[in-house]
């Protein structure tokens, strides 16, 4: 499938701490990058283009290091459910290769201790069709990327 990327919204960062927020400010995650390795990052919803024939949920961010690891990040409110849906859209179609290491983020403002056993079922799924680890944290997580280059 064929997807554009508005070049304003792809930049390349090898800084200690990569910190990636939503637009009202209140949820972020923080990669941490020991290494400075060189980082892709690509704001995905709001700058990314889909085939029209495609679903259009987009996740917030895309990161790729050095094309060995993809992370998916979706910055939410309380719905992870449809944070859920918007990470699988995206990796459907931005994802180049299955074969790639990948993890998937969703780092909500609130999580409604209701939905644990649908973050469990999400998280099975996406291991088993996504080979991705998801991962979902409250308000604030910091993330180590590996070193090896």
């Amino acid at each position: 499938m064929k997807i554009s990327i508005k070049e304003k919204c792809k930049n390349t960062n090898s800084d200690k701490l990569i910190t990636l927020i939503d637009n009202k400010g209140k949820s972020k995650i923080i990669f941490k990058n020991p290494s400075q390795k060189k980082i892709i990052v690509i704001k995905v919803d709001g700058c990314v283009t889909f085939p029209k024939n495609a679903q259009q949920h987009k996740c917030d961010f895309l990161m790729l290091d050095n094309n060995l690891t993809e992370h998916f990040v979706e910055l939410k409110g309380s719905d992870i459910l449809h944070a859920v849906s918007q990470l699988g859209n995206t990796i459907k179609i931005m994802s180049t290769s299955l074969k790639k290491k990948r993890y998937s983020f969703i780092i909500p403002t609130m999580i409604n201790p209701k939905l644990s056993s649908a973050i469990q079922n999400a998280q099975l799924y996406f291991r088993k069709h996504f080979a991705s680890k998801l991962i979902v944290e409250r308000n604030l997580y910091y993330h180590t990327l590996p070193s090896k280059i």
